[in-house]
Formats: C-alpha cells, structure tokens, sequence
C-alpha cells in the first residue's frame, strides 16, 4: 500500500519520539511512501524550531532533516498538487497545507500516517485510510 507521510510523524520517527515505533512498523509496511513536496519545507522548519529553541545542535538537525527526506520515495511537486489541495481546503475548511497531505492520498488513492487529530479527522471523512 502506498502511505502518504505527514511531517510530523516523519519527526517523530527521526527524533526517537514516543511514538517513533509505531511510524516505524508502518512505514515498514508500506510498499511506497510519497510526500507532497511541501513536507521537505516544514521538516526544515520544525528542526529550525528545534535549534531556536537551543534544544538541539544544528549540525545534528542537519542529519535529521536529511534522515527525513529519505524517507520518502517520491516527492509530488506543489506545481502538481497546489490546485486540487486549495480546492480541497476550501471545500473542507481546512489549512491549504493539510489539504496537500490529503490531495496526496486521494491522487495516489494512498493511506496517511501522521499524527495530526484535526487532519486524520478529515481524512476519515474522505475514505482515506489513517494510521
């Protein structure tokens, strides 16, 4: 099954959160992982927060950013995506950016892992299957 990866399960895995085994054994299933090209920006900006806030070394968020982007398999560009997600957004009240991770599995007819209550809520509603 494809799986489309939200950011914030990627960081949870990355990070050794307490949840990171069960993103693990997920994407351990998952015969291919897409991402919409959005999430290489907001893993940048959660690991920036990260070193704002002084918690972690910037050559180590470095490293992590980099274990997250390998992640994914494929990248769907926000030129491909950005009409359908808008539409999405608009239709379900729901942020632009969510609304990508959500485009993502309905083009690639995909399944999403993420850790975001309000975006597995709408999903659900969709017929996206959620982890």
């Amino acid at each position: 099954m494809i799986t489309v990866l939200d950011a914030n399960a990627a960081v949870t895995l990355v990070l050794g959160q307490s949840k990171r085994d069960h993103v693990a054994d997920i994407l351990k299933k998952a015969g291919w992982v897409a991402a919409p090209s959005l999430y290489l920006y907001e893993i940048a900006n959660t690991m920036w927060k990260y070193y704002q806030a002084g918690l972690i070394p910037q050559d180590i968020l470095k490293e992590k950013v980099l274990d997250c982007t390998g992640l994914v398999d494929e990248f769907i560009k926000a030129e491909d995506l950005h009409e359908e997600a808008f539409n999405l957004a608009c239709r379900l009240g729901h942020p632009a950016y969510d609304a990508s991770y959500l485009a993502a599995c309905l083009r690639k007819k995909a399944g999403l892992l993420s850790f975001d209550q309000r975006m597995l809520d709408t999903a659900i509603k969709l017929n996206i299957k959620c982890w």
